[in-house]
C-alpha cells in the first residue's frame, strides 16, 4: 500500500501527494513538469534535454564521417565525450522520479495548502475519502457530546461555580433586607 501526504486548502480542498519516487515524472520527465505546473523546469528539462540529443548527434555524425582517419586521442575524445552525455542524459532522466513529489509537496505548502496527515491507501482519491471519512466522524463525535462531558471542562465548572456562588449570595442578601 501507498503512502500519501494529504493537504487542505480553505476555498480549494483537499488534494493528495504519493510519499516516494514519482514512476509518471521518471517517464515523462518534461511534460510531467508542464501538466504539474512547474514551467521553469519544463522548459529546464526540455532544452537541456534537446541539447544533448543535438549533442550526440553531432558527436556521431563526426564519428562516423571521421573515424576511419582520426587518431586513437581523438577517437577515445569522442568516446568519452559519448559516455559522459549517455551519463547526464540519465542523471536527468532520474531526477524528476526522485524529486518529483517533493516538487509537489513544497509547491502545495506555497499556495497555502496545510499537510493534514500522511496516511496510507491504494490511490490519492482513496486517500482523500479517508481523510473526508475521518473529518466527518469526528465532527459527529463533537455533536454527539452530552451536556456531563462540557461539565469536566474547568472554565465552564468555574464560570457555573461563579453563578452559583452570585445566587447564593443574592439570597443571603434578600434574607437580610427582609
Amino acid at each position: 500500500m501507498k503512502v500519501f501526504k494529504v493537504y487542505k486548502h480553505n476555498t480549494k480542498g483537499y488534494a493528495a501527494v504519493k510519499v516516494g519516487f514519482s514512476w509518471p515524472a521518471l517517464f515523462f520527465s518534461a511534460f510531467w513538469c508542464l501538466i504539474k505546473g512547474f514551467f521553469f523546469l519544463f522548459l529546464f528539462f526540455l532544452i537541456v534535454n534537446w541539447a544533448l540529443i543535438l549533442y550526440a548527434l553531432i558527436l556521431e555524425i563526426n564519428l562516423t564521417k571521421y573515424g576511419n582517419i582520426m587518431s586513437n586521442e581523438v577517437f577515445a575524445w569522442y568516446a568519452a565525450n559519448s559516455l559522459g552525455v549517455l551519463i547526464v542524459s540519465l542523471i536527468l532522466l532520474f531526477i524528476p522520479g526522485f524529486k518529483g513529489n517533493a516538487w509537489l509537496d513544497k509547491k502545495y505548502i506555497k499556495k497555502g495548502y496545510a499537510l493534514v496527515e500522511s496516511i496510507p491507501a491504494i490511490s490519492k482519491k482513496a486517500a482523500i475519502e479517508l481523510i473526508n471519512t475521518k473529518a466527518k466522524e469526528s465532527a459527529t463525535y463533537e455533536k454527539d457530546k452530552t451536556q456531563d462531558d462540557f461539565q469536566t471542562n474547568p472554565n465552564i465548572i468555574n464560570k457555573k461555580a461563579y453563578v452559583e456562588a452570585y445566587e447564593e449570595i443574592k439570597e443571603y442578601e434578600n434574607e437580610d433586607n427582609s
